[in-house]
């Protein structure tokens, strides 16, 4: 998009929006201050930067959001709401497909992908930063890694049910667990500067997954 370029000359002879132009307004406004957020940081971004480059007026950003917290946790809401429910449900379709064992490399590259997409990273880094100012913003960020935590305590549980899947512990320990072992280290790796190449994340992913099995097995006897 031409961040030059504002809406005032997209818009109908009336003066008002086109129907066109109204329709992807939110998204316009929620992507600018995304850009703008990550390029900048929370503490120098300003809603009048948001303002250039969403290419919008002051009034119209000022009539949807009072301030720069309130559009942030909106961006962040539209990114929980839009993305993971898409991969969880694509990842619940081929869930009954192969056997469990045969499926959780999938799993762990997956999620360790999203965990090192750079907006989500950015996201993260975000929350790190200003989750004690603004612990609504670390809320809407829990409620997203709650979201999979679900999903696998959903998945770990039908699986044991099932006998695909041994666990001497809870679903929920195990799910933590393997988010664990397969998403910290790409994740510190990519916050740090030293990216995980794609042979080397799924290459983690495949010795976090064997951890993550020898885990569930014969517990070990005690000494």
């Amino acid at each position: 998009m031409d961040r030059n370029t504002s809406s005032e000359s997209k818009r109908a002879g009336s003066g008002r929006l086109s129907a066109e132009e109204a329709a992807r307004l939110p998204d316009r406004l929620l992507d600018a201050a995304m850009e703008v957020f990550l390029d900048q940081g929370y503490a120098r971004t300003t809603m009048d930067r948001i303002v250039r480059v969403a290419g919008a007026s002051t009034k119209t950003v000022y009539s949807r959001y009072r301030n720069k917290n309130e559009i942030l946790t909106a961006a962040v809401r539209r990114l929980m709401e839009n993305g993971l429910p898409n991969l969880l449900s694509a990842l619940d379709a081929d869930a009954g497909k192969v056997v469990s064992q045969a499926f959780l490399p999938k799993i762990g590259e997956r999620l360790a992908a999203l965990a090192t997409d750079d907006e989500l990273l950015g996201i993260y880094r975000l929350v790190v930063a200003e989750s004690t100012r603004f612990p609504d913003l670390a809320q809407l960020y829990a409620e997203g890694s709650g979201r999979v935590a679900a999903f696998l305590t959903r998945l770990f549980a039908q699986w044991y049910e099932s006998g695909r899947l041994p666990l001497h512990g809870k679903p929920e320990g195990a799910a933590a667990a393997f988010l664990d072992l397969c998403v910290a280290t790409p994740r510190n790796k990519a916050l740090t500067g030293a990216p995980l190449s794609r042979a080397q994340l799924k290459a983690h992913v495949v010795s976090a997954v064997e951890i993550f099995l020898k885990g569930c097995g014969p517990r070990l006897p005690a000494r």
